[in-house]
């Protein structure tokens, strides 16, 4: 059971009646990371320093991921960047269960009578001269161009792609099958459109989703086919609100990931 906090901390782990659905009679074993603190008032370097402790070999969600045999769930409250790193660590091939909080009830649980509703994916052509692609991701709230244009300047942007729940909201997402519904309606978006395509040189990601689809998107940009992947936090009290996205193929890499934006004058 893998706990990611940098946004805020938790204040309870999936209570012992919901454990059956999600483990079944397995031996539970606890991994807390946790950088609420460090990420308290984010800069460059400290980002840097969160992500590099997220991808390290010896960092506790490597160990929790790499151990032999087991079952692992995720959930939390990371930043969206930071799941989607740990989705992009994990890799697309390896399985990770995934619990979400529920506003209601206040709990770490999935609610498995709710309904899978539907997406609309929108697909329009930017600039001529653009070599970037951008995808907006709006399940918990609608992603705005002319926010993503504070950061990304429209004539950068050679394809805009939009995927849009049919129930926008947050507290959405109140099943797994709903998360993973998300990710493969995105995921097939990105392969016709992107995946291969020699005149997209970076992929942008502007998400407002829960945790478990933001780590599941993390997964699906970890194919070898897409370039790229630059994630960006949203934050409405911050100038501008995007002020500072990760890039996850560097990351990984160890080389420089963050990028602070300064707003236009």
């Amino acid at each position: 059971m893998i706990c990611h906090q940098t946004l805020k901390r938790t204040q309870a782990r999936p209570e012992d009646v919901d454990l059956p659905a999600l483990f079944g009679d397995r031996r539970m074993h606890f991994v807390e990371i946790d950088k609420t603190v460090e990420m308290a008032q984010p800069s460059a370097a400290m980002i840097t320093r969160v992500a590099s402790d997220l991808v390290s070999q010896e960092g506790s969600f490597r160990v929790a991921l790499d151990a032999p045999g087991g079952h692992r769930l995720y959930y939390g409250f990371p930043h969206i960047p930071f799941a989607a790193l740990a989705g992009f660590i994990a890799q697309p091939q390896r399985h990770v269960g995934l619990v979400e909080h529920d506003l209601d009830s206040g709990r770490f649980q999935w609610r498995p009578d709710a309904p899978v509703t539907g997406a609309r994916v929108y697909v329009q052509p930017g600039s001529a001269v653009g070599n970037a692609a951008r995808l907006r991701v709006s399940v918990s709230a609608r992603v705005r161009e002319q926010q993503c244009d504070a950061v990304l300047p429209a004539d950068a942007v050679r394809l805009d792609l939009h995927l849009e729940a049919d129930d926008l909201g947050r507290g959405m997402v109140a099943s797994e099958a709903q998360a993973r519904y998300y990710v493969r309606e995105i995921r097939r978006a990105l392969d016709d459109h992107v995946a291969g395509n020699h005149e997209i040189g970076s992929l942008h990601v502007f998400a407002a989703v829960p945790v478990s689809v933001a780590f599941l998107l993390g997964q699906a940009l970890a194919h070898s086919g897409l370039p790229t992947s630059t994630v960006y936090n949203f934050n409405s009290s911050d100038t501008p609100p995007y002020r500072w996205s990760l890039d996850l193929h560097a990351a990984v890499a160890g080389a420089p990931c963050v990028r602070m934006s300064k707003e236009k004058p």
